[in-house]
């Protein structure tokens, strides 16, 4: 089934979600990496993450003036996430986009935080997306 899906994330929505379905994401979506999971979990969430959606991504971004332009974009291996995971989950992260698995801890916490849920990016994700992006904002 194709889903269409909002930012900020409610667990109302993703309960729904079954394995096979194509979600659609429209709003905002915050690349972050294992440096940047575990500053969020030593020194708290620069941004509002409750309801958000983290894509385990590397972007390479080059800015220009006072703007920034998206130069490629693809997932990461979600695995070096699993250390900070269960923590970014119990913040309230809503949907998770990753590669590869997770472990058992992330599991759990999936199950816990009133249903986070964690999408297996696909290549054609990373292909598409810098048609879709209207705006990139740096946080520090």
């Amino acid at each position: 089934m194709n889903v269409k899906l909002k930012t900020p994330i409610s667990s109302d929505e993703t309960a729904n979600l079954r394995i096979g379905d194509i979600v659609y994401i429209s709003g905002k979506i915050y690349t972050a990496r294992d440096s940047a999971h575990k500053r969020m979990v030593e020194e708290g969430s620069p941004v509002d993450i409750k309801g958000a959606v983290i894509f385990h991504a590397g972007p390479i971004i080059k800015k220009s003036g006072d703007k920034y332009d998206m130069i490629a974009i693809g997932p990461t291996t979600s695995t070096r996430m699993n250390p900070y995971e269960p923590q970014i989950l119990k913040m309230g992260a809503g949907l998770i986009i990753g590669k590869g698995g997770m472990d058992k801890a992330t599991s759990e916490a999936l199950v816990n935080y009133k249903n986070p849920i964690y999408l297996q990016s696909e290549d054609v994700l990373h292909c598409m997306l810098n048609q879709f992006l209207k705006l990139i904002v740096y946080i520090g």
